[in-house]
């Protein structure tokens, strides 16, 4: 498991813009026994699991293709945690920008230094307006 930092909440937006890599792990060589990923939004007055987002690491069962390295990043609505119920009744859970990689250590090696810059440029925010 990975941890980032805490991020200041400000008006009802935060910004990691972290890069997480968990060096190497071992899983089965066949894919279909890998596990999902779970991606936890936690509260950190008391570590409750607010809300989550469930990725598949293998994007054909078929072929057993793993997502890989080349992904764009993509906003991701998280789902809240039932089970602890953090949330008020209406309460959005909200959208997590990620930009996940997941495959053998040496194809991440192969991408190490575009992942950085990639992240330098996303943590330049723009303003913009909707009327």
């Amino acid at each position: 498991s990975a941890t980032t930092t805490s991020a200041k909440n400000e008006n009802g937006l935060c910004r990691w813009n972290q890069h997480v890599i968990i060096e190497r792990i071992s899983f089965p060589t066949d894919v279909h026994q890998i596990p999902d990923i779970f991606i936890y939004l936690i509260r950190e007055s008391d570590m409750k699991p607010i809300c989550f987002k469930r990725l598949k690491p293998v994007t054909n069962f078929k072929t057993g293709e793993l997502i890989g390295f080349d992904q764009k990043a993509s906003w991701n609505p998280l789902q809240e945690d039932k089970g602890i119920n953090a949330l008020y009744d209406g309460v959005f859970p909200g959208t997590l920008l990620i930009k996940l990689g997941f495959g053998l250590a040496e194809e991440g090696e192969a991408v190490r230094d575009s992942w950085k810059a990639h992240l330098s440029a996303v943590a330049i925010g723009v303003p913009h307006q909707v009327r």
